[in-house]
């Protein structure tokens, strides 16, 4: 049996919109120290779009291939939608992640959405 889906392994080996925005609408942040983890979220927003999603990643396996297919799967997509997120949409997108590394894959979930929330009260304004 593998551990990691085909999709989890090509979204690690070919890891999609990777970057900064320059000017993002909103900057999210999702970090554990403990593990020395963290993942930076990057958005540009038209319309209540997301038109435009990048991240830095500074962690496991699981932190790159979550943060990889929600960069893909909620751009062009409404910003509501993605604050619905949560754990069962990586498992169901991933496939069934293993206990000790789901935690790391959070951490794309709370960045992701950290972003949207900064969007949300007016964006970084460049800070």
């Amino acid at each position: 049996m593998e551990i990691y889906s085909k999709t989890f392994i090509d979204h690690f080996m070919n890891p999609r919109n990777v970057g900064e925005i320059e000017n993002a609408d909103g900057i999210g942040i999702g970090e554990n120290p403990q593990k020395s983890g963290k993942i930076v979220f990057y958005i540009k927003v038209k319309d209540n779009k997301l038109i435009d999603i990048k991240y830095k990643v500074l962690g496991c396996p699981s932190a790159i291939s979550s943060s990889s297919l929600i960069s893909e799967f909620f751009k062009d997509k409404l910003i509501e939608n993605a604050l619905k997120i949560d754990t069962n949409f990586l498992k169901e997108n991933l496939g069934n992640l293993p206990e000790d590394v789901i935690e790391c894959a959070k951490l794309s979930i709370v960045a992701f959405q950290n972003a949207i929330l900064d969007y949300k009260k007016g964006g970084n304004n460049g800070n």
